[in-house]
């Protein structure tokens, strides 16, 4: 190619999309030609730490008249000039001069915005039209008179140096061990948008860290983002990355937007992502990442809260290739070129799941060595996953040396978000103690023997309960018996002295229990605010009007899914949530949902009563009429979690526990 002037007309504001892609081109010319006179005709000044000094640049002046492109264009005097993506608008391109070549970077836009473009006057003055797409991925029909100027490209995109991602992970402390998590907003420039993406870059960092204790997270805020974002720790924030897709490349996770740039760089890396699109104008970020979720590199989440659970737990589709892999080609580059970071293989689970689950088998043939000779080795199997509290893991004792062997031991590791995990190992000792010290005997009720807890990885292990459900026992002739067992079980929790535990009172029940807390739910569903504000209000008064309450353990989730029959006692499981306080709060947690639970109303009154008949044999406190009180209360906390949930009918759902709550405290 000869040389000669190239200018680029880059309307840049608040990403850094248009930009990029022309420093893109100009690199590839000035491979071409070397001593090519390259200028950008930009709107805003480029960050320094991006712009390439090689090529000159003028900022079009805010105040500027709508000739402004053409006075550059006739002071300049290229040879070629290029549009990136959006073209001048009416009287700001009919002053241009003659005498030079045009061509036009013609992104993939929305139906309506496409056909606009195609409508546009200055495009068939075009002298080449450069599509950055493949034929299927921009899905428009092209024009007749537009297809012989047209050629597709495929992503103009940088490619990834394995040498750079050397210095990268100097730069950043990456050790090899480390497990690397990237996030970049792009430009930073939409803030209402970018505010949403850091809180929950945030939430997601809480999320996995205790499941990751080598988390290495890049967070890349953007040249145009202006507000300071935490620095949790493990993570390092910085303004911008000049060779973020090297990054990208060494990177195990990535969560991005869903900005053109970032998603064929991804494209390009192969590196798993979590995609939070936000809604532009123009174009379709979630249209965009939904091909890369197709196609197993990523999943994305349209709320992007709900990323948060799934980042600790399983990011599904998103799978780093195999070590020696070949990934397919970038359309419209030759095989070979940009060949991703090599890096450890997490194929199989999620990534996140996949290490946690690793560690937890680590930890495992640490803390419980088998007690035969072999090759041992414990084999996970998730068993549920607690809106991004929890991963709870049922890891099963095998022996490679005899695979057709069944497995000799199984235990369940609880994996915690937070530090629940050493309150629930504590309390789990502690009633596990009370209740060998209860006279007449082995206790009715039994609970699972907590075996270690790891607070580096904010591990539970314990033992695993076997028996039958509670549930599964309403059908049976012995119903009211086991019911009946139910209540001596619960009576022997609240017998366990529980002095020095902080008792909990009405207000911190609230707090703690209900999700999100029930003036909150208030002031966002204005239909229901007046009764939900009144429902509280109830709930404290009743308590301020009760003489004063001697504390016991609670359980505070008992119910009959927590409830498993073996050889004649009542195992209780899931300690997460206890504390001290008033007994009546689980004697009426479990009536209200005896009724949930149990459909026929005549059974649902006989198993209830039988409750309450074996609650007074074991000796439980006197809770006089409070039950009803916290019958209400549990009402209210599912009217709570039903807004929380937002699942199909919740509304209606929210109406309808308001109004169960409402008859509770009636009577």
């Amino acid at each position: 190619m000869s040389a000669g002037r190239f200018l680029f007309r880059i309307p840049n504001r608040r990403g850094l999309g248009h930009l990029m892609r022309g420093l893109n081109i100009a690199r590839e010319l000035r491979g071409l030609a070397p001593s090519a006179d390259i200028r950008f005709h930009v709107r805003a000044v480029p960050p320094a730490e991006l712009w390439n000094t090689d090529f000159s640049y003028e900022v079009e002046p805010a105040e500027a008249g709508p000739d402004a492109w053409a006075q550059a264009l006739s002071a300049y005097g290229p040879n070629v000039a290029l549009y990136d993506t959006l073209l001048p608008k009416a009287g700001e391109w009919e002053g241009e001069p003659g005498g030079f070549r045009r061509a036009y970077i013609m992104r993939k836009w929305k139906d309506d915005k496409q056909a606009e473009v195609f409508e546009h006057p200055l495009l068939r003055r075009m002298d080449a039209v450069i599509v950055p797409h493949t034929p299927d991925e921009f899905g428009a029909q092209l024009p007749g008179w537009l297809t012989a100027r047209t050629v597709f490209v495929g992503p103009i995109v940088r490619l990834p140096d394995p040498a750079a991602q050397d210095r990268l992970k100097a730069k950043y402390g990456v050790a090899p061990d480390d497990f690397l998590l990237t996030s970049s907003v792009g430009g930073g420039g939409f803030a209402e948008q970018a505010d949403a993406f850091f809180r929950t870059v945030g939430a997601v960092h809480r999320a996995i860290g205790p499941s990751l204790p080598r988390l290495r997270h890049v967070v890349v805020k953007g040249p145009n983002y202006g507000k300071p974002v935490e620095a949790l720790p493990g993570m390092t924030v910085v303004d911008s990355e000049p060779q973020l897709v090297d990054l990208l490349a060494a990177s195990d996770l990535v969560i991005a937007e869903g900005g053109y740039n970032t998603v064929n760089e991804i494209r390009a890396t192969r590196t798993p992502a979590i995609f939070l699109p936000s809604s532009r104008g123009k174009d379709d970020q979630e249209e965009r990442v939904r091909e890369l979720e197709a196609r197993g590199l990523g999943r994305v989440f349209a709320e992007p809260a709900d990323a948060t659970g799934v980042a600790r737990g399983d990011p599904g589709p998103c799978r780093r290739r195999r070590p020696g892999g070949d990934p397919p080609a970038l359309p419209g580059r030759p095989r070979g070129r940009g060949q991703p970071a090599r890096g450890r293989d997490h194929s199989g689970p999620g990534l996140m799941e996949a290490r946690t689950l690793e560690l937890g088998r680590e930890a495992l043939l640490r803390r419980i060595p088998p007690m035969q000779a072999g090759r041992p080795r414990w084999d996970p199997h998730v068993i549920g996953r607690s809106e991004g509290q929890r991963l709870i893991v049922e890891y099963a004792l095998s022996d490679d040396a005899a695979p057709q062997a069944r497995p000799r031991t199984r235990l369940i590791a609880k994996f915690f978000s937070d530090g629940m995990g050493a309150h629930s190992f504590e309390v789990m000792r502690r009633v596990s103690a009370g209740l060998e010290r209860l006279p007449g005997g082995p206790a009715v009720l039994a609970i699972p023997e907590a075996h270690f807890y790891d607070p580096d990885l904010r591990l539970l292990v314990q033992q695993r309960v076997e028996g039958t459900l509670y549930p599964d026992l309403v059908a049976r002739r012995d119903f009211r018996a086991h019911m009946r067992r139910a209540g001596r079980a619960l009576a022997c929790l609240h017998r366990i002295d529980a002095s020095g535990e902080p008792a909990r009172r009405m207000d911190e029940h609230v707090a703690e229990l209900m999700r999100p807390h029930p003036l909150r739910v208030a002031e966002e569903v204005p239909a229901l605010r007046a009764r939900i504000e009144a429902l509280v209000a109830a709930l404290r008064a009743a308590e301020a009007g009760w003489p004063a309450v001697a504390p016991t353990w609670l359980h505070r989730d008992f119910h009959m899914s927590q409830l498993f029959h073996h050889r004649g006692r009542v195992w209780l499981i899931d300690w997460d949530l206890a504390a001290a306080g008033d007994p009546a709060l689980d004697v009426g947690n479990f009536l209200i949902q005896v009724r949930k639970e149990i459909a026929d109303g005549a059974r649902s009154e006989a198993g209830r009563a039988a409750f309450g008949e074996g609650y007074a044999e074991g000796g439980g406190p006197d809770v006089g009429s409070r039950p009803g009180v916290y019958e209400a209360f549990n009402c209210l906390r599912r009217a709570c979690k039903r807004y929380r949930v937002r699942d199909g009918r919740w509304q209606e759902r929210m109406n309808e526990l308001v109004a169960a709550a409402e008859r509770c405290l009636a009577g």
